[in-house]
């Protein structure tokens, strides 16, 4: 089977994130099952970005619609006509699937009239605006609005109607697609992302932990919830533990300031961005993960933090809640608490053994059933099915 992904961006653009890794992902499973895999990703024609050489599949680009990638383009939703375009290329045959993992597959669907293949929709956006959500039909002037300032919403409902079946990656989403696009039931699917690989070769080291920092690692903006985490060290005073924040965005400024006006700044060290072998080793030493999200569609994060084996405390957002079981495989909290988030961080740290069982049913978890491969297997029988 040929399967063809399309993603806006690459996991190695300037701008990159959890969808772009699990498409990358998906792609290097699918290829162990033995498809021939074509990922299609966006860039500015002129933008050079460094690509491995090594990949098992292989990879085309189409134009992205602005002078560099970036994730608030005014006009990204463009970059569906581009994409169908090099997708219109790569069709060879009905033994082709074409799946797109964002609004970018917006166009796909006007292919089909000359070209047989089987479309495949998975959006991976947390959200969707108010308007689609609570509105039965949309007037000429609510999509002339949201074509102004949500369009990107408005391609993904048209990859999602013209898919023969829309994957969302959790039960969450799958209720907010549903919603937001008017879709039958029976035409929504949810596969569950798989952590990322790179984190599966390192192990949690329970000694080197004890004297470990407490770790955020994420974008410093308010939807990752990095003010709460710092917020929550104010609560606990003197008790605080030290803490590293890992990551970059455009809070730093903000959080940096908030971090000396509560005197935490002997406490909190922050580091930019690594990569994720940097990060794993970093998160074999750490004596717990938090990632108080205010919202999330499938976590990567928390499904890296808990393949290591780190005891982690979140949110219950989006599809948190089907990764971790709480108070079984990790602790949750709800969103923008930082009393409940203290409080949480304060058990794992008083309480040892109850860190520790929480941290290896975790660790257990993610590693047997939420893998690439287990997503791979599930994306085959579907592909399959159509």
């Amino acid at each position: 089977m040929h399967v063809i992904l399309t993603i806006d961006f690459s996991p190695w653009s300037d701008y990159g994130g959890g969808a772009q890794r699990s498409t990358h992902n998906l792609a290097k499973a699918l290829c162990r099952r033995g498809h021939r895999v074509s990922v299609v990703y966006t860039k500015p024609p002129w933008e050079r970005v460094e690509v491995p050489g090594d990949l098992p599949y292989e990879i085309h680009w189409a134009i992205f619609h602005d002078l560099r990638s970036r994730r608030a383009a005014p006009l990204r939703p463009l970059n569906a006509f581009s994409v169908a375009r090099v997708v219109r290329r790569l069709i060879e045959d009905r033994e082709t699937v074409v799946h797109s993992n964002g609004e970018e597959g917006g166009m796909v669907g006007r292919l089909r009239p000359r070209h047989k293949f089987r479309f495949v929709a998975t959006p991976r956006h947390p959200r969707y605006p108010r308007l689609l959500l609570e509105s039965d039909t949309l007037s000429r002037l609510d999509l002339i609005r949201l074509a102004l300032t949500e369009g990107k919403y408005l391609m993904q409902g048209r990859a999602a109607r013209h898919a023969d079946l829309c994957v969302p990656p959790s039960t969450f989403a799958a209720d907010l697609v549903r919603r937001a696009y008017k879709l039958d039931s029976a035409r929504v699917r949810v596969v569950h992302n798989g952590v990322p690989e790179e984190f599966l070769p390192y192990r949690h080291d329970v000694e080197k932990a004890r004297s470990g920092p407490i770790v955020f690692f994420g974008r410093f903006e308010q939807t990752k919830g990095p003010d709460t985490f710092v917020e929550a060290l104010g609560l606990m005073g003197d008790s605080a533990p030290a803490a590293l924040l890992i990551g970059r965005g455009p809070d730093r400024e903000s959080l940096l300031r908030r971090i000396e006006a509560l005197g935490l700044a002997e406490k909190i060290t922050t580091m930019p961005w690594m990569t994720h072998d940097e990060l794993a080793t970093v998160l074999t030493g750490a004596r717990l993960v938090v990632l108080p999200s205010r919202e999330e569609n499938f976590s990567l994060a928390v499904l890296s933090a808990m393949a290591v084996g780190a005891p982690v405390v979140s949110t219950r957002v989006g599809g948190t809640p089907e990764i971790i079981d709480h108070e079984r495989t990790g602790l949750l909290v709800e969103p923008g608490s930082p009393r409940q988030l203290a409080d949480g961080i304060r058990r794992l740290l008083e309480d040892d053994v109850f860190a520790r069982a929480v941290a290896e049913a975790g660790c257990k978890h993610v590693r047997e059933q939420l893998t690439w491969d287990a997503a791979a297997d599930a994306f085959d029988k579907l592909y399959r099915s159509i």
